[in-house]
């Protein structure tokens, strides 16, 4: 995860920012490189907690 990923992905958890336009700000942003180690690390969380459940 790069640092300016890094910096939007705490603001997103902070209470500033609503979680569901960060991920709408996240996915307009899928299509460059930069993100793409950030999506694989969504993507395994997201597989994480959907097992749990």
């Amino acid at each position: 995860m790069n640092i300016i990923s890094q910096r939007l992905y705490f603001l997103c958890l902070s209470n500033n920012f609503r979680f569901s336009f960060c991920l709408r700000y996240f996915i307009t942003l899928k299509r460059t490189t930069a993100l793409i180690g950030f999506y694989d690390e969504l993507n395994e969380l997201h597989n994480l907690v959907a097992f749990d459940n």
